[in-house]
């Protein structure tokens, strides 16, 4: 999607969470390109706003490609696995509904180190960009889900977000 396009949706999104009363949001793999960082920061500032906190989830790409790849689907019951961190009773078949498992097409290790490589070249300069703002965060997300989960909870409550209140 273009950044413009890309732009114009968040710009309505954060409209109707201001009518909402909504004080702060996060934003998931957003802004993933300079244009939008600027265009992001364009739209905080007409509201008065700003980025508090960027977190940083840092893990080797061999680790991110093992668990990318390992994701599986059930096109019946809409199942999700992943064969990194669990198994089914029958290999390959859910353990919901006894369909066969699939693979999308871009969980391919070959997909997923295209969408790396996109990573590194448009959206890893970003860290450049909000550090010398003083808000990123780097977690190590190579260790157990309720610990990174933790560490993200205990930056975001450091940060300015929770200062101001």
């Amino acid at each position: 999607v273009q950044d413009d396009v890309t732009l114009a949706i968040v710009a309505e999104r954060l409209d109707k969470l201001a009518n909402d009363h909504v004080r702060g949001v996060i934003f998931d793999g957003f802004p993933r390109t300079a244009t939008q960082a600027v265009g992001l920061d364009a739209l905080l500032e007409q509201r008065g706003q700003k980025i508090d906190a960027v977190i940083e989830l840092a893990v080797p790409e061999e680790i991110l490609v093992e668990r990318m790849s390992g994701r599986r689907l059930c096109p019946n019951c809409g199942a999700a696995y992943n064969l990194a961190f669990q198994s089914t009773r029958q290999t390959g078949i859910c353990d919901k509904c006894g369909s066969e498992l699939v693979q999308r097409d871009d969980d391919m290790p070959i997909a997923i180190r295209k969408r790396l490589q996109l990573y590194n070249d448009l959206t890893k300069p970003l860290l450049d960009f909000y550090e010398s703002r003083r808000v990123v965060t780097t977690v190590d997300g190579n260790q157990h889900v309720e610990i990174v989960q933790q560490t993200i909870v205990d930056a975001i409550t450091a940060s300015s977000i929770n200062k101001e209140a």
